[in-house]
């Protein structure tokens, strides 16, 4: 990867083809810090199409210098994070704006020390994400006031969690009481309800959000040796849920 430059490329005669060629492999992207991110003094490169999201984050991991318990994430449009194995080209040609393909970065660190994946870890990885998505999730579709939450760290990314003991017990069993099922459970739907003095009685639910972890097997646990995968995955939906309030309109209790 090199620093994308204003200055025209001087080529050889005999070298025209082949330079066009390389030009034409390369695209540019421009790194926005989001969050406490910490600002690149370069923020315009050149890369090729055929590289991928995970060379691309391994690549700025190494540039910033970020430390073993740190995460580095990107993200499209300040809306989604690609996979890992997805490549930049078709990125570019479907969210390049001026020449450019935006990517924001953010970098977390791990709230606790990574452990050796067992079942039972797994079980606790889950639990954690569920219970956080839930408080997560309403309080992104405004279900409660906003000061009723206060900030939690969980995963390397901040949430918000909300204070109201009943709330948080409540949350709190629903996940405990699926917990001894969660092995066998490939998909979750957190139901919003409508208030009970709502005018419209025919929908019970004004919205929900799925929840699939059709992924996560004994193969996924058994390569994952330290964790490390399954916690990334969990905080990059964290990081994706915190952007809701910018990409629907607010929900309607009336």
């Amino acid at each position: 990867m090199e620093e994308a430059r204003s200055s025209p490329v001087t080529v050889s005669p005999d070298s025209k083809s082949s330079a066009a060629s390389s030009a034409s492999d390369k695209v540019t992207l421009l790194l926005k810090a989001t969050g406490n991110a910490p600002l690149m003094k370069k923020k315009t490169w050149s890369v090729s199409r055929k590289q991928t999201i995970g060379w691309v984050v391994k690549f700025f991991r190494d540039y910033i210098a970020c430390a073993p318990n740190e995460s580095f994430f990107v993200y499209v449009n300040q809306c989604f994070a690609p996979s890992m194995d997805t490549a930049i080209g078709p990125l570019y040609d479907c969210f390049s704006a001026e020449g450019k393909l935006v990517l924001h970065y953010c970098k977390t660190q791990a709230s606790m020390a990574l452990k050796p994946v067992t079942k039972n870890t797994v079980c606790d990885c889950l639990s954690d994400f569920i219970e956080s998505t839930i408080h997560t999730y309403l309080y992104q579709r405004g279900v409660y006031p906003r000061s009723a939450y206060t900030e939690f760290s969980i995963f390397g990314v901040n949430i918000q969690l909300c204070r109201n003991p009943e709330v948080r017990k409540y949350i709190s069993d629903c996940v405990e009481s699926i917990r001894p099922h969660l092995a066998h459970i490939h998909e979750l739907r957190i139901l919003i309800r409508r208030p009970r003095d709502s005018v419209n009685v025919s929908n019970g639910f004004l919205e929900s959000l799925i929840l699939r972890f059709g992924q996560i097997n004994l193969e996924f646990v058994r390569r994952d040796v330290s964790s490390t995968v399954l916690r990334e995955y969990f905080a990059t939906a964290l990081l994706r849920l915190n952007l809701l309030e910018c990409n629907y309109p607010p929900l309607e209790f009336g």
